[in-house]
């Protein structure tokens, strides 16, 4: 079972090497909202939270979110996820102690449908579709 932590905003930095490639990963789905430098910002001025699951000394995956207070809900929002191995009951459940213990009422993310059928196993439900058009 790996470790899932929020890694401080002071070590950030530090943790960026082990998990870049992750992140690295997802960039191409991101649909130009954000780059790897970006993430990488938002984490390191603490907008954004880090999350690492870790298999021993080895970072296995990791993901970044954001607290949004909306006005009925504290909003975990997972902006990033990537790892091999990372989407089980037992990593859902610590990462759900994170965010409940930051007073998250939710967790949302946006995903591709191959994500949402993983996660719907964890209890995701569709909400709604988002759509965009450039201007």
């Amino acid at each position: 079972m790996a470790v899932v932590a929020k890694v401080p905003f002071a070590q950030v930095h530090q943790t960026w090497p082990l998990v870049e490639k992750y992140f690295a990963a997802v960039e191409p789905h991101t649909k130009g909202d954000y780059t790897l430098d970006q993430i990488r910002m938002k984490l390191g001025v603490g907008d954004w939270w880090l999350i690492t699951f870790t298999e021993g000394e080895t970072i296995i995956g990791s993901l970044s979110m954001v607290y949004q207070n909306r006005a009925n809900a504290r909003v975990a929002f997972i902006t990033c996820l990537a790892g091999e191995g990372i989407t089980t009951d037992e990593n859902w459940a610590q990462l759900q102690d994170i965010c409940k213990k930051d007073g998250a009422t939710m967790i949302e993310a946006a995903m591709r449908p191959s994500t949402f059928r993983l996660w719907s196993r964890l209890g995701f439900e569709e909400k709604y579709l988002i759509a965009e058009v450039k201007l």
